[in-house]
């Protein structure tokens, strides 16, 4: 799914295909891992309880190291019924506004310089586990060494650059995953699912 931007940011058309046979085939696996004994809705280290394994991101890894310990491992996510599972890839973009003041704008350009190099990079991987951009600080032996940044490593083949998306979008696939824990699929034939998914295609395109 790709959402189209115009030059002015305005939200043109979209690219989507999810009814179809692939995405019955995706609905289905979603309705058998959501419907699992050991499956819990919710990806906050900070508010699970009694869990194995968790699906989450890097903010999230110095909270599940303390929580598991030795036990502590990552991994990129899962094949279920022999699909990839696949994800959005975040990533920011760092500039400066025009400015008509000399001293603001030099100001700007040096925090950005900061924010962008190695050594603050290197501090934000320590502090906060986040990956850093900064291509030397990629190749830090901590950076490379680590579980968490190697397992981010391998989804990103996996994973589709998250560009803008309107806000309902977000709505709306809470709004389906709502119903699949609500069980409504459970039972449901293949024509069921794939009206439902046609559903949702043209709710998406209607945001537009």
């Amino acid at each position: 799914m790709e959402f189209m931007v115009s030059n002015s940011g305005e939200f043109e058309s979209v690219d989507i295909s999810y009814a179809n046979d692939n995405g019955v085939q995706a609905m289905r696996s979603l309705i058998k891992t959501i419907g699992s004994g050991a499956f819990v809705n919710g990806s906050s280290v900070d508010s699970a309880e009694n869990w194995a394994a968790i699906v989450s991101g890097t903010w999230d890894s110095e909270g599940a190291k303390a929580y598991l310990g030795n036990n502590f491992a990552a991994a990129k996510l899962p094949r279920i019924d022999g699909y990839q599972m696949s994800s959005f890839g975040g990533f920011k973009l760092l500039g400066v506004t025009p400015q008509t003041d000399s001293d603001k704008r030099a100001f700007c350009h040096a925090l950005a310089d900061w924010l962008t190099n190695e050594n603050c990079q290197l501090e934000r991987f320590r502090e906060a586990g986040w990956g850093p951009s900064n291509v030397s600080a990629q190749q830090n032996e901590a950076v490379q060494g680590d579980q968490v940044m190697n397992a981010l490593a391998e989804q990103a083949a996996f994973a589709v650059p998250q560009g803008q998306i309107p806000d309902g979008y977000w709505d709306l696939a809470t709004g389906l995953i709502a119903e699949i824990m609500d069980g409504e699929f459970q039972d449901a034939s293949d024509e069921v699912i794939l009206a439902r998914l046609q559903q949702f295609e043209d709710d998406i395109r209607a945001l537009l």
